[in-house]
């Protein structure tokens, strides 16, 4: 998803990207996005979700059946005070 493809929808408070075969998330994806509370991604192609790529206005964020994503950094969820809901349904993490 490129950068700033969201710009002027800074009311949007939820955001379903679902079902769009994405693969990675550009640095500045969610540029716009000032008052985002709940993002849905799930059912797509992350293999990874990199720091400081997501809002930290987020209160929800769904990942559910995303079966490539096997990463997700250290401090990926950091800043964000307010988030009180991580969905994870079937992913398949590595063992550490």
């Amino acid at each position: 998803m490129f950068s700033d493809c969201f710009i002027g929808l800074d009311s949007l408070k939820r955001l379903e990207i679902e079902h769009n075969r994405l693969t990675q998330l550009n640095p500045g994806a969610f540029n716009g996005l000032s008052k985002i509370e709940e993002l849905y991604m799930g059912y797509n192609f992350f293999q990874s979700i990199k720091q400081d790529i997501l809002p930290k206005t987020l209160l929800k964020i769904s990942l559910e059946y995303t079966h490539q994503l096997t990463t997700v950094p250290n401090g990926t969820f950091a800043g964000m005070m307010d988030l009180n809901e991580v969905n994870f349904v079937l992913l398949f993490f590595p063992l550490l």
